[in-house]
């Protein structure tokens, strides 16, 4: 039997065994050869983090694709007000409307949205919401009057509520905690890069000889393109046989269990206050921005 000094001197020697040998191996001299056992381990070690990585990178990139086009697309229609209202013979004080049963639209279906993430695969419906806001800006171009737009801008609305509620369901149960803020941010810039787009693709159509309603149509069919990007990124199989999709769906299976009433937060006074302060906020800069200057050019008194 050993004595009780060799057996620590035996343990000291063996917490040693893998730090002297990283050492050697860093200065060039032969390292301590690790048996089968432990190459395994640390090859499938290192394996499993490249692929948590992959996944989260997928993921990312996906969500940061499909909410830019959710304001690419939002911006579509304001951009080609003007030459929809002049060749439809539309009165300017009445082509605002339609932005303004989008905003309507969609501050109740971004609740709505909110509500639906907790039933919904939010991978699959956050790719298909962009599918759905392209299909809809292509129908804009058989309008023939001002309900048509309306009633599609309105629709507009709603569809976007696919968007930042889905997206912010899928950052809390698959990205990493620690980099929470970091992907924050980034898909924050992901709606002011979508809506960079659309003045840009707008001249584009219209160097490239498009009408208003051949520009909706491009739109619609870029989105459509680009709804099967994100889908691949969300949604499809990893190389472990998982995808994306079902690792969300998973995860929150986990969180509903123990999960709070739906309508709880109606029972928060602070939460309450913030939504009053913010549909003000609202109010008061899309009545400014999208809809007032319009009304002032239109009936005259932006000239006095």
């Amino acid at each position: 039997c050993l004595s009780d000094h060799q057996y620590f001197l035996a343990q000291a020697l063996g917490a040693m065994s893998t730090p002297l040998s990283r050492l050697s191996s860093a200065h060039g001299l032969p390292a301590a050869s690790e048996s089968p056992s432990e190459k395994e381990s640390n090859g499938q070690q290192e394996g499993s983090r490249d692929d948590s990585h992959n996944h989260t990178l997928r993921i990312a990139i996906g969500l940061f694709a499909g909410y830019g086009y959710y304001n690419t697309m939002r911006g579509t229609f304001p951009l080609q007000m003007k030459s929809v209202a002049q060749e439809l013979d539309i009165p300017m004080d009445r082509i605002g409307m339609p932005t303004s049963i989008f905003s309507a639209c969609y501050g109740l279906a971004k609740f709505f949205g909110s509500v639906a993430t907790d039933y919904l695969p939010c991978a699959e419906c956050h790719a298909l919401g962009v599918l759905l806001c392209g299909l809809d800006v292509a129908a804009m171009s058989l309008c023939t009057g001002l309900s048509g737009f309306v009633w599609l801008w309105g629709l507009q609305g709603m569809l976007q509520a696919f968007g930042w509620p889905f997206l912010a369901r899928i950052v809390v149960t698959e990205l990493p905690e620690s980099k929470r803020a970091k992907y924050w941010g980034a898909l924050s810039m992901a709606g002011n890069v979508g809506a960079l787009l659309t003045p840009y693709g707008m001249v584009l159509a219209a160097n490239a000889g498009l009408t208003w309603r051949g520009a909706f149509l491009a739109a619609g069919a870029s989105a459509a393109a680009m709804s099967v990007l994100v889908w691949w990124l969300l949604c499809c199989t990893h190389k472990n046989g998982a995808s994306g999709a079902a690792a969300i769906r998973a995860k929150e299976s986990k969180k509903s269990a123990s999960g709070s009433p739906v309508f709880s937060v109606l029972k928060n006074p602070v939460l309450l206050v913030l939504m009053l302060t913010n549909a003000l906020s609202y109010f008061s800069s899309k009545t400014s921005k999208e809809w007032g200057a319009i009304y002032l050019r239109g009936t005259g008194l932006a000239d006095s």
